[in-house]
């Protein structure tokens, strides 16, 4: 399956203690969003969360293994990625194309390889929970990983990259990503690098798979229109004979390959722009500022900092770039994983604009941010925005189980967004001016420049910005 990442509305980032807030105004009730889910842990170290949510006769389920691009290393970067595409060749029991079961089932299904996990999904009629259940605890242990058919998957990796490398913005974060963290496998690109994978043996891939999918790392979310204790009798006799015999704890999360983003804080960083002339027909700027993991104190203020910066036509970059015709195109992406963190300005500048010149006007508008308080109507609106879009973006059973699985992954707290929404229910002005004033500074910043070597072209746009895709507060 081609790396799909899951929406920003899926990842909002927060702490699942969540340190004391500052003391904020009277707020309305903060919605629990997990309200009705079920937490099961099998003998095997099998973490299982349901919800039972009435309507229309469906089931949404989930299979997310703590393991993704975070554990690489340079050499082994696209393992977790090429294993994915595996998954889908079939088992011993099962020696067909996955996609072909599934697609019988009438299921509607993908997988998705990210920075903390692998995900994969599926949702069908509640009277093939069953079987749809059998045949991921099938895979889980039985995966077929022979030469040939890694062979068949390598080349269709190897040509989504090739598809990825022709995009100037790709090779420019890429290049970016790389020099703000060199030495973090949060550095390395999620669905792998050519000559890696180029590399890559089915003795190497089965060891790989052999050493992580497995109960104990993995959680197993089921949403939608079934009776919880059925369900749970039929998790039981797929699940409950996988792995090593006798009870097994829950793995909390695979080793890092590497040095944490959370060590690069308050270091400086590359001073000088990184820049690309390169073929291609639009020039673009990205700066990357490094933050915090999942788990800090911080993250809900830097997520009302985000909004504020921009989230609508009132907001401050987009007054700063877009109305001020600086900018055509563009986004922030503020994202918090496991052990670090970044903050993504990109954009793409109006025709006969420079990215030197987005890029001046988006330092004047942090340093507005880290000069002073922003007001108390920004972060009430900011915090509004912020529920309200965790609540629309859970409306259905899929994005529901996503989030569930993402929290209970990514975060080890299946609660993980409704201890968020209740901290960001708490920041205050103060709490954005100093986070905007320990995190954005220029210093600590890594930028770079796309300089088409062709000629421009490109539309000014005259909607709000898009919110950049995934894996953000």
């Amino acid at each position: 399956m081609k790396q799909i990442l899951l929406t920003a509305a899926l990842l909002l980032s927060g702490v699942p203690a969540l340190a004391q807030q500052s003391q904020a105004s009277t707020t309305a009730p903060v919605p629990q969003l997990t309200a009705g889910v079920r937490r099961t842990v099998l003998d095997n170290g099998l973490t299982v969360l349901t919800k039972e949510v009435r309507g229309a006769p469906v089931v949404s389920v989930r299979v997310e293994y703590k393991i993704g691009s975070r554990n690489e290393a340079p050499g082994v970067n696209g393992i977790a990625h090429q294993l994915e595409h595996m998954m889908f060749k079939g088992t011993t029991d099962r020696p067909v194309q996955f996609g072909r079961l599934l697609s019988a089932l009438g299921a509607d299904f993908n997988a998705t390889t990210f920075y903390d996990q692998t995900s994969y999904f599926e949702t069908v009629e509640r009277e093939k929970l069953n079987a749809v259940l059998a045949l991921e605890a099938d895979r889980m242990v039985n995966a077929q990983i022979d030469p040939e058919k890694l062979a068949g998957e390598r080349n269709v990796v190897l040509s989504e990259i090739e598809g990825d490398e022709n995009s100037p913005e790709y090779r420019l974060g890429r290049a970016v990503q790389a020099a703000a963290f060199p030495n973090s496998p949060y550095g390395l690109t999620v669905g792998g690098t050519r000559g890696d994978i180029e590399g890559f043996t089915a003795d190497k891939v089965r060891a790989y798979y052999k050493k992580y999918y497995s109960p104990e790392y993995a959680t197993l979310v089921i949403v939608g229109d079934f009776d919880t204790k059925a369900a749970l009798d039929a998790v039981q006799a797929n699940f409950g004979g996988l792995g090593t015999p006798g009870t097994r704890p829950v793995v909390t999360s695979a080793p890092l390959a590497g040095p944490t983003v959370e060590a690069t804080l308050g270091n400086p960083h590359p001073s000088a722009p990184i820049v690309l002339r390169e073929a291609g027909a639009t020039p673009l700027m990205q700066a990357v500022y490094p933050l915090p993991g999942i788990y800090s104190p911080d993250v809900p203020a830097l997520s009302v900092l985000d909004n504020i910066l921009l989230s609508g036509r009132t907001s401050r970059l987009y007054q700063a770039l877009f109305e001020s015709g600086l900018a055509a195109d563009g986004g922030t992406l503020p994202s918090t994983f496991r052990r670090g963190g970044w903050y993504d300005f990109s954009f793409t500048p109006a025709p006969g604009r420079t990215p030197q010149e987005v890029d001046a006007a988006l330092l004047a508008v942090l340093g507005e941010m880290r000069g002073a308080p922003p007001s108390a109507e920004e972060v009430a609106r900011a915090r509004t925005q912020i529920t309200a879009r965790a609540v629309l973006g859970t409306t259905s059973l899929q994005a529901q189980a996503a989030q569930l699985g993402y929290d209970a992954t990514t975060a080890n707290d299946y609660r993980f967004t409704d201890k968020f929404l209740q901290a960001v229910s708490q920041v205050t002005p103060q709490d954005v001016q100093r986070v905007a004033q320990k995190y954005l500074q220029d210093s600590s910043r890594t930028v770079g420049y796309f300089e088409p070597t062709e000629a421009q072209a490109g539309q000014e746009s005259s909607a709000p910005p898009k919110r950049r895709h995934p894996g953000g507060l």
